[in-house]
């Protein structure tokens, strides 16, 4: 573990993408909270987050631990909040917001899979080369 943790310590900026998407057990918990204590005040990290900062608690399952843990992380940090649709899902509104087509007789029709904007049609699809 301390390996890991060394690790993690060398670079100048560390990006932790994602916290929250996964709760953590108590053992990861205090792993991260290490972390994050060991880079205080020394290196710069990024921390991205689906989760409100008033719910990494039941995120870490402890609360006092993720008041140490934001504690050490919003001291002298720029806080970014980002409001709006998914950037990944950017230009697929045609698939979010219409309800499916259907035939005259009210079953689905088969669609083709998404394009990629780079790479062509995907396997299976039905287009010409």
């Amino acid at each position: 573990m301390r390996n890991k943790l060394a690790h993690y310590q060398r670079p100048h900026v560390l990006i932790v993408d994602e916290v929250g998407y996964l709760r953590l057990e108590h053992g990861d918990a205090n792993r991260f909270f290490q972390l994050i204590n060991r880079r205080y005040t020394r290196s710069s990290m990024i921390v991205t987050s689906n989760k409100r900062v008033s719910e990494w608690a039941e995120l870490f399952g402890d609360e006092v631990q993720a008041v140490a843990i934001l504690d050490r992380l919003l001291h002298d940090a720029e806080v970014l909040t980002i409001n709006g649709p998914s950037w990944r899902l950017r230009g697929r509104g045609d698939l979010l917001n219409k309800p499916p087509e259907s035939t005259q007789n009210g079953e689905n029709q088969p669609t083709d899979p998404p394009r990629h904007p780079h790479r062509g049609p995907q396997k299976g699809s039905h287009e010409a080369d």
